[in-house]
């Protein structure tokens, strides 16, 4: 069952967005979190709890059928 294109782009956009500033993106040295291109595929910019409530199943966020 695949996410809608425009839900998932939203969600890496702002994880993205988030993580501007953080010491994973620019903490100054070299991150094994970051690609080749820069981007940080590995680390979520929130707490556990937050986490744990994005990941929760919402029908409206998936193609079904």
């Amino acid at each position: 069952m695949p996410t809608r294109p425009a839900v998932q782009q939203a969600f890496n956009e702002e994880v993205q967005r988030r993580l501007r500033g953080t010491v994973w993106n620019a903490g100054g040295c070299t991150s094994y979190y970051l690609d080749r291109n820069g981007r940080n595929s590995t680390i979520f910019p929130g707490s556990t709890l937050e986490l744990r409530r994005r990941l929760r199943f919402r029908p409206a966020d998936f193609a079904l059928g």
